[in-house]
């Protein structure tokens, strides 16, 4: 199973520290703090920002948290998203030692837990998402060819239709020549 999100960096923009990341020893690692000091370098930090480069997906929370999340280029640009919404959803950023102003054992421990349950949970999701799919395109197809066969019968009906106006107007045009060769032989 490819994971869906394989690093995450957050910091504290007023306290201007990295809180955490995970996993530890990343090859991600320097490239999110360079993105991350790239950011402290702009004069107008806004609120509820975010910013995609390259798979690297970041975020500045109203509570002035950062967040740097790392997928794979194959990976559906919702992943990261959602990880990052559930990082904040989660408060993570709210673990921390005070002395340090890092994650504390705890918080380490829950990110570590939220970064593979959701690699987990969301590749499953995907799959369910892609059965419901693949169902949904069946039963499209099928509804196609019901729709074309109604079409074919409303055509096969106007075929009848035409036919029995024609049956009934020659059966006129014989009974109205019968009657006339009555009348002529009486």
């Amino acid at each position: 199973m490819s994971k869906k999100v394989e690093y995450v960096l957050i910091a504290n923009i007023d306290k201007n520290i990295i809180i955490g990341s995970y996993p530890n020893k990343s090859n991600y690692e320097n490239e999110a703090k360079d993105i991350y000091n790239d950011f402290l370098a702009l004069t107008n930090k806004q609120q509820k920002f975010y910013y995609q480069k390259d798979n690297f997906h970041y975020y500045l929370s109203a509570k002035n948290i950062f967040y740097c999340v790392y997928s794979p280029s194959d990976v559906d640009d919702s992943f990261p998203n959602d990880f990052i919404l559930e990082l904040e959803t989660n408060n993570i950023s709210l673990l921390i030692d005070e002395s340090s102003n890092k994650l504390n054992t705890v918080g380490k421990k829950e990110l570590a837990k939220l970064f593979n349950d959701f690699n987990e949970q969301k590749t499953e999701r995907k799959s369910k998402v892609n059965d419901i799919n693949i169902e949904l395109k069946q039963t499209k197809d099928i509804m196609k060819k019901n729709i074309e066969g109604m079409v074919q019968n409303v055509d096969s009906m106007k075929d009848i239709e035409e036919k029995s106006v024609q049956i009934k107007s020659s059966s006129e045009e014989f009974k109205s020549k019968a009657q006339a060769i009555i009348a002529n032989r009486y």
